[in-house]
């Protein structure tokens, strides 16, 4: 069940939701281009996620200022840290 399901799913008398009423098994912080990737990537493994962005849109953030690119390592030397990591 989703989140938004399992708060459609609350009786309208409640009207103080606290992240404690709900059960995460991983929570990402930022909904930026990687944050979003990572929770994508860990739901697809089967955990329940919550992505958390403090703005009010997502990619709003860092992910706006670095052209909204996901740079994959191509400019680094070959064998660096960077080019490994970045696959």
């Amino acid at each position: 069940m989703t989140l938004s399901e399992q708060l459609a799913s609350r009786p309208a008398s409640v009207t103080h939701q606290t992240m404690a009423d709900f059960d995460f098994d991983a929570v990402v912080v930022g909904a930026g281009a990687v944050g979003l990737a990572c929770g994508y990537g860990l739901s697809r493994r089967g955990l329940v996620v919550a992505v958390l962005e403090a703005g009010p849109i997502i990619g709003e953030g860092v992910s706006a200022r670095n052209s909204e690119v996901v740079h994959g390592g191509l400019y680094y030397a070959t064998g660096s840290l960077k080019a490994r990591l970045c696959v």
